[in-house]
């Protein structure tokens, strides 16, 4: 069978034919959808994806309480921050890239706050961490 020749019709699939993939290279057998035509493997667009997991958190996030919703949803808005890196990424578990999303929002949060708190003890002349315990 040639790669583009179409397979049969599985049952209880009207208009698409799902094939599986012939080429030697993909080391795997992946489906296929465009009308039976073996093709290459169809990425979703990373922001897709992404809503597709929040989608999937949901029954987790009725669970929370109110106060924790918002802050599960403020979680998910930092890995909007970051869609590009995600697509580009382009790793076979997403959800991977959307936490190291989130953990780099955090991290830029805490270098901030630490650079403010130095910055207070400095003006106030509080010794620094290192200092007061010795």
């Amino acid at each position: 069978m040639s790669r583009n020749t179409p397979v049969g019709r599985p049952a209880g699939i009207a208009g698409n034919v799902i094939s599986l993939c012939a080429m030697p290279a993909c080391g795997r057998q992946a489906l296929c959808s465009m009308r039976g035509f073996v093709m290459g493997r169809t990425v979703l667009p990373f922001s897709q994806v992404l809503d597709q997991e929040i989608q999937e958190w949901r029954k987790f996030r009725r669970g929370l309480r109110k106060e924790d919703q918002q802050f599960l949803d403020r979680l998910f808005q930092e890995a909007r921050l970051h869609v590009q890196a995600g697509v580009y990424a382009s790793r076979p578990w997403p959800f991977e890239t959307i936490l190291i999303s989130i953990l780099l929002e955090h991290e830029k949060a805490l270098v901030e706050l630490r650079s403010k708190i130095k910055t207070l003890e400095e003006k106030e002349g509080d010794p620094s961490p290192e200092e007061r315990y010795t």
